[in-house]
């Protein structure tokens, strides 16, 4: 499949989870540069160089964390892959207590808005 996105720069956030993995190596394989982030910078690390991709570790549950990764990669992006996503308690969702939906909002959708 030829996406005519060979020489385009595209930043993964999630990157070392499945769909961020696999998405990694969807865009590399259509010739895009990578710019990867996660949490974990040692795995994330490992994902980077399978593909040769510049890299920042960063927690964007929170405003702070997403202005680092924004400082660290700058915005000059044409393609933005956001990954992230955590469930919270495993179970019944509506067994969740406070402090799990507020991490779920945080990782899931708050870094979103935040990073866009």
């Amino acid at each position: 499949m030829d996406l005519r996105i060979s020489g385009k720069r595209a930043l993964i956030t999630g990157a070392t989870g499945g769909l961020g993995h696999e998405t990694c190596r969807f865009l590399a394989a259509e010739g895009a540069t990578l710019f990867l982030s996660d949490l974990d910078r040692d795995l994330l690390s490992d994902v980077a160089q399978e593909f040769g991709a510049d890299f920042a570790a960063a927690d964007v549950s929170t405003t702070n964390g997403c202005d680092g990764l924004v400082n660290a990669t700058g915005t000059d992006f044409d393609i933005w892959v956001h990954a992230i996503g955590v469930t919270g308690a495993k179970g019944d969702p509506l067994q969740m207590d406070d402090a799990a939906w507020d991490s779920a909002l945080n990782v899931d959708f708050l870094s979103a808005v935040r990073l866009a």
